[in-house]
C-alpha cells in the first residue's frame, strides 16, 4: 500500500537549528496592496526555497484571523515588530540581533508592492548573506 505521508528510506529528516531571516507578510483580503503583493510573496518563497528564511503570513482580514495572527506573532516573538509597522500589504524582513545579554529582533527591511521583484529578492539575498 502506498502511503502519501511516507518518505523514501534514503532521505533523512533535516533539522533546522535556527532561522536567519523571517519574512512576515501582513495580509488582509480587503487590502488591495495585500492582494497585489501575494504573487510576489509566492515567487519569493519559491526563489529562496531551501534557505534559512521563514516565510509567514499573518492574516488581518477579520476578527478571527486577526486573533490567530496575533497568537502566531507572539509565538514567533515578532509581535513587537508587527505592532510597530501596523499596516497590511507589506512584507517585513525581520532579523535577529545577538548581543552579550540577549537576542532581539528588528525590522531590517520592508517590501512593498511598488518595488520590482528583483529589488525584493536582492534585499532578502543581502540579509541572508550578512
Amino acid at each position: 500500500m502506498l502511503s502519501l505521508f511516507s518518505t523514501p528510506t534514503k532521505q533523512k529528516k533535516q533539522i533546522i537549528t535556527g532561522v536567519k531571516l523571517t519574512a512576515v507578510c501582513l495580509h488582509a483580503d480587503w487590502c488591495e496592496n495585500s492582494r497585489a503583493l501575494l504573487k510576489y510573496y509566492e515567487n519569493l518563497k519559491n526563489k529562496f526555497d531551501g534557505q534559512d528564511i521563514l516565510f509567514v503570513t499573518l492574516d488581518f482580514t477579520n476578527r478571527t484571523t486577526r486573533h490567530q495572527a496575533s497568537l502566531l506573532a507572539n509565538a514567533l516573538n515578532v509581535h513587537e515588530q508587527v505592532a510597530e509597522y501596523d499596516e497590511t500589504g507589506v512584507i517585513l524582513l525581520i532579523t535577529q540581533v545577538q548581543t552579550r545579554k540577549a537576542t532581539t529582533k528588528k525590522i531590517s527591511g520592508v517590501l512593498e508592492r511598488t518595488m520590482p521583484f528583483e529589488e525584493m529578492a536582492n534585499q532578502i539575498k543581502d540579509l541572508l548573506n550578512a
